[in-house]
Formats: C-alpha cells, sequence, structure tokens
C-alpha cells in the first residue's frame, strides 16, 4: 500500500490541493493526514471540506494537532479576543461552522495500525506516539525520515508553511510492503496567489503580525515564528511586562517584527554562501 503523508496544512489549501493532486498522480492508494490543518490562513472551513472529500474516495488515517486543540478549546471557553496574542485562534474558531468543530472535536490524537507487517503510529507530534515500527509526525515543518535504533522515524514536513529554506509545499509518500519505502516531496504552488489572499484577508489586520509573517514565509521558505515570539518575549521583559503578551503596546510587537525579519535576511544571506 502507498500512502502520501502530508502535515501542517495551516489553511493553505491552494498547497494542499497541488499536493492531493501531485499524490494522486503518482498512484497513492491512501492519504494519512498528521494534524494543523488550520489557524494560519483564511479558509478554514474550505480546508475541512477537502479533507472529508479525501475520506470518501480513499482510505484516510487522520488525527488532530495542537492547532486544532486550540480552536476546539477557543469554541467551548471564548477565551482569546480580537487583540490578544492569539486573534488567529480567535478567528478560526469564529468563522469555522459548528459542524466542521465537531469534525475535529471526533478526530483521535494518535492512530497506532499495523500496516502489513509494520505497526505504525501516527501522531502531531512525536512525544505523543506509542511505540512502533514505524513513527509519523508532524508538527516541526521539517521534513526528514531518519531510522534510529530499528524505528523509522518520518516527518513529511509541511504542506502550508514549508520551514526548511526551500520554496514550496513539502509531503511525504510512504509505501508499505516487505520493507517501507519514503519518498520526500516538495511542489511548487501558485505561492503569490496565496500572498495576495492573505494580504487581503482579515489574517493581514492581526495586532501581532502573524499574517505578514505567513506571508514572509511563503516568500522565503523560513518560518521565523518560534524566533518571533522568542524575540517579543524578550522585548517584553526588557520593558517591564509580564510573559502575558497581550499587554505589549503595538509599538514593541512592531520592534520585535522588524528584529525578525532582519534575522531572516540574515539567515538567507548564510544559506547562500
Amino acid at each position: 500500500m502507498k500512502y502520501a503523508c502530508l502535515s501542517d496544512i495551516h489553511g493553505n489549501i491552494e498547497a494542499f490541493h497541488t499536493c492531493i493532486k501531485d499524490a494522486v498522480e503518482k498512484g497513492v492508494n491512501g492519504f494519512i493526514l498528521v494534524g494543523d490543518y488550520i489557524t494560519d490562513f483564511p479558509f478554514e472551513n474550505e480546508t475541512i471540506e477537502m479533507i472529508q472529500e479525501l475520506e470518501q474516495q480513499y482510505p484516510c488515517y487522520i488525527i488532530k494537532g495542537n492547532r486544532e486543540d486550540s480552536v476546539i478549546h477557543q469554541s467551548e471557553n471564548h477565551e482569546y479576543k480580537i487583540g490578544s496574542n492569539e486573534e488567529s485562534i480567535y478567528y478560526t474558531a469564529f468563522y469555522l461552522t459548528k459542524a466542521h468543530i465537531n469534525y475535529l472535536k471526533k478526530l483521535p490524537d494518535v492512530i497506532t495500525e499495523n500496516f502489513g507487517h509494520y505497526k505504525v503510529s501516527i501522531s502531531h507530534k512525536m512525544e505523543q506516539a506509542d511505540e512502533a515500527d514505524v513513527i509519523i509526525s508532524g508538527h516541526t515543518h521539517l521534513q526528514s525520515s531518519i531510522y534510529d535504533e530499528g524505528v523509522l522515524y518520518v516527518n513529511p514536513g509541511s504542506v502550508g508553511e514549508n520551514a526548511d529554506g526551500r520554496l514550496g509545499a513539502t509531503y511525504s509518500i510512504i509505501t508499505f510492503g516487505e520493507k517501507v519505502e519514503v519518498e520526500e516531496n516538495i511542489v511548487e504552488y501558485d505561492r503569490e496567489k496565496v500572498v495576495a489572499q492573505l494580504r487581503d484577508s482579515y489574517m493581514s489586520h492581526l495586532r501581532d503580525h502573524w499574517g505578514e509573517l505567513n506571508c514572509k514565509t511563503i516568500e522565503n521558505g523560513y518560518s521565523m515564528t518560534l524566533n518571533y515570539l522568542k524575540n517579543m518575549i524578550t522585548i517584553a521583559e526588557n520593558h517591564g511586562y509580564s510573559n502575558d503578551l497581550d499587554e505589549v503596546p503595538p509599538h514593541l510587537w512592531n520592534e520585535g517584527f522588524e528584529l525578525t525579519m532582519k534575522q531572516m535576511e540574515e539567515m538567507k544571506q548564510k544559506s547562500s554562501m
């Protein structure tokens, strides 16, 4: 059996559609979806609908990621507000239909199944996985396939926001036969269209520059979100604010964004040397 393994779509439906088309052309029999389908691009409902269409056409193994957990939490507790550090979670929960939220609630955190001779564990984060011959996880946005002490660890990277400096969407194809074979893929899609859609959406108005940071990720292939949050925590502490970033005023978010963009340019220069 030959499965396309996709993770971290983050609402980038253009990239998702392109990866599915590429996988079908390569003759996959089914799909393994590894979480974080929503929150960073303004196509929440369309992405869930595409997942549901896949389920109707192919054997699918689908788990939820931390972004789904956050949106479910928001839908039940209404913790985040407009202007908060988690504005993208707020908007995603607001725009998702109730039916789609209920669909996400039913997704498991971990699936462990036998694929032929091999026990396979599927989870969004590697630390959530059960013991198995093959462990499939996402979350890092970095594509890899590594054998370690008899276990094959597969990370398909990120469909929506690839973070290794390459431009495009990454996913992997796993073939289970007498042995397990992994084909790592990166496909180009209309990134200019996605960036234009993102800048024309509510995501472009988030107080923490999250939408623009995602545009830069698509344009440059480097995800600087973790660096950005680290920068913001340092800046907040230096100005006497607590770790609650909701208290940080807009001009300091601007400072953190500019610093992060500078770091991205430095990273690009080093990689080109």
